[in-house]
């Protein structure tokens, strides 16, 4: 995307927050590439009827870091469009989602992972895609949301595939998962972790910082150009190693009230 093509600074763009709750009564198996059979959510906005009953909201939104690299990766024909993230980048809303489903077992996403890749038959998975249709195993439903994503097929007849992202601080506090055009993800990791294969490089990294990081490019932001007037490079970034603190084990403190010979 060249400097010109890029949307303006007060551009905004519309962003659909999704019910998951609602969006899960809508499952569908298939067979995975490894031909196993898994269950993943469709939606058809062509009808009408399936966008109602998921849609929450359509929001403007000014664009932050994460638009401005969807932006770069997907080098739109009109990045003014308000439009241009609407079939490419959504939010889920989990309030309600996370209620049980009914009395049973405690459910153990690492044993359904196992079962999941041992294999579940096309008859069991499809009696689990009617019991979800029912409003039952949400649990595994959400396994299935977070492992498969969800597909929609829009007015224009194109089926997107999205797949979950990130959140920032805010989004977690209101239960709330970015998911991104999975065409794109891979792509997008790789531009705001600035080209970094953590695994790869066996680099540790703290999770509540590093997703805390993470988060930061959903924020809401208002963009400058600040042109070459700002370059990042070995000359104008510094990188400090991060500090750990020890503290030893503290004595049990004693208030006021429980010490008679305070003056307090």
């Amino acid at each position: 995307m060249k400097a010109e093509d890029s949307p303006k600074q007060d551009q905004k763009f519309e962003i659909m927050t999704l019910d998951v709750a609602k969006l899960i009564r809508f499952p569908k198996s298939f067979r995975s590439k490894g031909g196993k059979n898994e269950i993943r959510f469709e939606l058809d906005f062509t009808n009408g009827f399936d966008k109602r009953a998921v849609l929450v909201s359509t929001e403007s939104r000014n664009e932050n870091a994460l638009m401005r690299q969807l932006g770069l990766v997907m080098k739109p024909a009109d990045p003014n469009s308000p439009d241009t993230y609407r079939e490419h980048l959504c939010i889920l809303g989990f309030e309600g989602a996370f209620k049980k489903s009914g009395p049973g077992e405690k459910f153990d996403s690492k044993e359904f992972e196992k079962t999941v890749k041992a294999g579940i038959g096309a008859k069991d998975i499809a009696e689990l895609c009617n019991v979800i249709r029912r409003g039952g195993a949400k649990e595994k439903a959400l396994f299935f949301l977070f492992k498969n994503g969800f597909t929609i097929k829009f007015d224009d007849k194109r089926s997107v595939c999205f797949v979950a992202f990130d959140s920032s601080s805010s989004m977690i506090k209101d239960s709330k998962v970015s998911f991104v055009d999975s065409e794109y993800k891979k792509k997008l990791d790789d531009r705001l972790l600035l080209g970094m294969d953590l695994k790869k490089a066996k680099i540790q990294v703290a999770p509540h910082k590093y997703f805390a990081y993470r988060g930061l490019y959903m924020s809401d932001a208002v963009r400058i150009d600040a042109g070459k007037d700002l370059e990042l490079n070995e000359k104008t970034v510094v990188v400090v190693d991060d500090y750990i603190s020890y503290y030893p084990k503290s004595k049990s403190l004693i208030t006021a009230d429980k010490n008679p010979e305070s003056d307090g």
